[in-house]
């Protein structure tokens, strides 16, 4: 009869810095061999807890993982686990491996986060496929802040749109499974939740820890945390047959993920070097150009008459002029001496009347009135008389100036206008040469923006999220909270402001680069030669990342120490415990 081989469920495990990752594969080992609430613990990661103001250490017990233990006494705010660690057990019912992943967005900054997420793609490579990505969250933890966002972000980014399906949430530090004040936030933020289960936490302490306790509260504690760990073994089951139906997902999709990521990430830190040398030839060549501007305007004002001497010359020229005449008529008129005007010519008056004299009422042109009928003025500016005034014009010749220009030949000018000309010459012989030169970067430039664009459009396509703009938020975030933290030295402080400063600068170059590379390549259109260039910038990174990978886990290993003991207030009673399992 053909032996039965157990099936290997392979799980990666994802959770910013806190969740409880160590904690929940504590449990999962514990659990994944059939150990009930007494039962001794199996501890494949070194722990701390806190429980009712009282500080426990869990010691790692399993041989086989002694060599894969983070540092001792890290703090809530940085992640424990360092590095990418596989803990495989083999259970009654499968081969179990839980892939343990360092914390997103602890205080080692961006840089550290971007080093994690290879290190974790490159060491998953080794499996082949995993069958379920496990997010941890802790039930409480219902804030959406960008913190939050942040890792969800970085975290959904290096995973394949297919990986959607193989998406697991488990809550921790769950009470009350009716209330999970965390499943709304998540939701909000489009985390896959077909899938989620709760586990409770604290039931992982050994009751031994609390020998000096109250018997009563002991008894209490126990019930409660027995039913605890009942509840968290019917959960991990029901995981695990799910887990068990999915279709496993290639590791070899993430890694090229990944591959596209890093190489776009390359190529747009690199153009950035070479639009920076084009602006500055375009600034030299508007500076050409405004040479060339000045010397023109220079040989403009040099012209033709630039070198005329004026001369002042003088004509004669007729012109006109009022004058007013005295002249004596034949015959008696009314005369107005406002305006002029001969208001009743002849009159048949028979005196002659002086200005304003009463008699003029007389006169046709008042009609016993005081004022003429026709200028409308009274007897005052009238008169009755034979001399009036009158103004006539008359022509008279003045002598006029005016100026003529006497050409006379200026050597300086000449000799001048011709050095300006051969300046203005060779500007534009430098800007010919520029313009050549910028031609030729620009069409290197269009190419590489034209990757972007392709590498852009395939990771969006491939990936569960892709976007900068949280990423960017959250680093202005760190930076503004960095700047007023007091708790650190000075040296660290200045040490993580320039991590972030620089890692803010980068994406915000890489989201320039792609913004402007989509602007400009609306329409894609892939030949050969592009192509080919493109899977050789691709092979590239692939085994850089793979090399860098290699480099990072062998100097851990080289530099990691023998984990030093902390004298807890209880510790559990065995340590190095020979279990009937295998682990590996």
């Amino acid at each position: 009869m053909e032996q039965f081989q157990k099936p290997h469920l392979k799980l990666l495990m994802i959770g910013k810095t806190g969740a409880g990752k160590s904690t929940a594969i504590n449990m999962f080992l514990n659990l994944a061999i059939g150990n009930s609430f007494q039962d001794e613990r199996v501890v494949g990661i070194t722990q701390h807890f806190s429980f009712n103001d009282q500080k426990f250490i869990l010691q790692c017990n399993v041989d086989q993982f002694s060599n894969k233990q983070s540092d001792i006494g890290i703090s809530s705010s940085k992640s424990q686990t360092k590095e990418c660690n596989m803990y495989t057990v083999e259970g009654d019912k499968c081969i179990l491996t839980l892939v343990d992943t360092p914390g997103l967005g602890d205080t080692e900054g961006a840089e550290a986060d971007q080093k994690h997420i290879k290190n974790i793609i490159a060491r998953v490579q080794q499996l082949t496929e995993i069958n379920a990505i496990l997010y941890i969250h802790k039930a409480q933890d219902n804030k959406k802040d960008l913190l939050v966002q942040y890792f969800i972000n970085q975290a959904m980014s290096m995973l394949t749109k297919e990986c959607k399906k193989n998406f697991i949430v488990c809550f921790t530090n769950v009470i009350n499974p009716m209330k999970i004040d965390a499943l709304q936030v998540l939701k909000d933020m489009n985390i896959p939740l077909d899938y989620n289960y709760y586990f409770e936490n604290d039931c992982l302490i050994p009751m031994s820890y609390f020998c000096n306790q109250d018997s009563k509260k002991i008894q209490n504690l126990q019930r409660q945390s027995n039913n605890f760990w009942q509840t968290n073994a019917e959960q991990f089951q029901e995981m695990i047959e799910t887990a068990l139906k999915m279709q496993p997902q290639k590791t070899q999709d993430l890694l090229e993920l990944l591959v596209k990521k890093e190489s776009m990430i390359k190529i747009a830190c690199e153009k950035q070097f070479q639009i920076k040398y084009i602006e500055q030839e375009r600034v030299n060549i508007q500076q050409k150009q405004n040479s060339i501007n000045s010397v023109q305007n220079l040989i403009s004002q040099l012209g033709p008459e630039s070198n005329s001497v004026p001369r002042m010359r003088y004509k004669t020229k007729q012109r006109t002029r009022q004058k007013t005449v005295q002249k004596t008529l034949d015959k008696k008129v009314t005369f107005c001496y406002n305006c002029q005007k001969l208001c009743h010519n002849p009159c048949e008056l028979e005196s002659l009347y002086q200005r304003g004299s009463i008699e003029l009422q007389n006169c046709t042109a008042f009609g016993g009135n005081t004022n003429c009928r026709e200028c409308k003025h009274t007897v005052d500016y009238h008169g009755h008389t034979t001399e009036i005034t009158e103004e006539q014009t008359e022509k008279y010749d003045d002598e006029e100036p005016y100026v003529v220009y006497v050409d006379v030949k200026d050597y300086d000018t000449i000799r001048r206008k011709k050095t300006l000309q051969q300046e203005k010459e060779n500007h534009q012989k430098d800007m010919q040469a520029l313009q050549q030169q910028i031609e030729i970067l620009d069409q290197n430039l269009q190419k590489e923006l034209k990757l972007i664009a392709i590498l852009h459009n395939r990771i969006q396509e491939a990936s569960m999220s892709y976007t900068d703009e949280i990423t960017i938020k959250y680093l202005e975030e760190q930076i503004q909270q960095l700047s007023q933290d007091c708790s650190i030295t000075i040296d660290q402080k200045q040490r993580l402001l320039e991590n972030y400063q620089k890692a803010k600068e980068n994406y915000i170059i890489i989201k320039k680069q792609v913004d402007q590379a989509l602007k400009q390549n609306k329409n894609l259109i892939i030949d050969q030669d592009l192509e080919k260039d493109l899977n050789q910038k691709l092979e590239q990174t692939r085994i850089n990342i793979m090399i860098s990978a290699q480099n990072s886990i062998q100097q851990v290993q080289k530099i990691k120490q023998p984990i030093q003991e902390i004298q807890p207030s209880f510790q559990h009673p065995k340590k190095k415990t020979k279990f009937p399992y295998a682990f590996y």
